[in-house]
């Protein structure tokens, strides 16, 4: 009799467990919200691309159920800005695909008043991939992550909260020397920090921010080939490499109020007139207007334009620029 009893409250505590148990059911959640996270992404309008990219990665179930999710959704704008939209979705890899999605999805419910003001406060994303938060109310306001702004917040869900993007975010492939080697445009920059012997430093979990010179920078400066950049001199090749180089350690810029920045320098964390001082040891100055950033190096007869912003590595960030920086 003993043992009927045992099994009998075994059993109840089985059904009572599955009858609190709100994946399996279409109950209301407190504040009476209905909509799971996908499905409240549907009703946006403009979050069309990441629905139909959650669905074709085969991830819609994983945001159906509970578990409480932030996933910070790039609009359909964001998409197309790097060709992307709802016709082409299909060419992109569902393994390349999944990796980007995965890298905006964060567990737990951030909504927009707990965001980590930043400047560059890190999350970590369900691909164990850091991300960065930063809010300023002057001079570029508004809240960013790795430099993308947050259109919209708080677009809520019984398991989680959206916030809508202004860019598609790009996992890092690895450190700073392995996200430039899976770039071809920065094939002549490799070379030259190969040649300096900086290999180890780009490549260590020390957190550099980087202003990269294209390999068409690089030819402008004098450097036909890759060959030229091989028969270099090592010393003067390294004394311009880091004069590219900000160590995060050494950010800080005295303001009115003072900022000191967490390391990584994201193009929305620039400020006009700015002198950020590198490894080489002397200053680079930014000039940035409402639609555009460059650096400006001490020597150098005009400014070196940011031409494509916030490459994130793993230990920093990337800015591409046009124009090789001389001391």
């Amino acid at each position: 009799m003993k043992k009927i009893k045992i099994y009998s409250l075994f059993i109840l505590s089985v059904l009572v467990a599955a009858s609190c148990d709100k994946r399996s059911r279409n109950e209301i959640y407190p504040p009476a919200i209905q909509d799971n996270v996908l499905s409240a992404a549907q009703k946006e309008g403009n979050l069309n691309v990441f629905v139909a990219a959650m669905k074709l990665a085969r991830m819609d179930s994983a945001l159906q159920y509970l578990g409480q999710y932030t996933v910070w959704a790039p609009t359909d704008q964001a998409f197309a800005g790097i060709n992307i939209n709802a016709g082409n979705l299909n060419t992109v890899p569902i393994e390349t695909l999944r990796a980007i999605l995965r890298y905006h999805i964060v567990s737990g419910r951030v909504p927009r008043i707990n965001l980590l003001p930043g400047p560059n406060s890190p999350y970590t994303s369900i691909s164990n991939e850091a991300m960065y938060t930063s809010t300023y109310s002057a001079g570029v306001p508004g809240s960013f992550l790795n430099g993308r702004r947050i259109v919209k917040t708080d677009i809520l869900a019984n398991n989680g909260v959206l916030h809508a993007i202004g860019g598609v975010l790009a996992p890092p492939p690895g450190n700073i020397m392995q996200t430039l080697e899976a770039n071809p445009n920065f094939s002549f920059l490799v070379a030259a920090i190969d040649r300096a012997g900086l290999r180890s430093t780009f490549a260590s979990t020390n957190v550099f921010n980087l202003f990269a010179p294209t390999n068409t920078a690089f030819q402008n400066a004098g450097y036909a080939d890759i060959a030229a950049i091989q028969a270099a001199n090592a010393t003067a090749l390294s004394n311009i490499l880091r004069y590219h180089v900000v160590a995060a350690a050494t950010v800080s810029i005295p303001l009115p109020s003072p900022l000191f920045l967490r390391g990584r320098l994201f193009s929305v964390d620039l400020r006009n007139g700015w002198s950020l001082t590198t490894v080489q040891g002397t200053n680079v100055t930014i000039v940035t207007t409402p639609t555009s950033a460059a650096v400006k190096g001490t020597t150098n007869t005009g400014n070196s334009n940011i031409t494509l912003a916030d490459i994130v590595a793993r230990n920093g960030v990337i800015h591409q620029i046009d124009q090789v920086l001389l001391p």
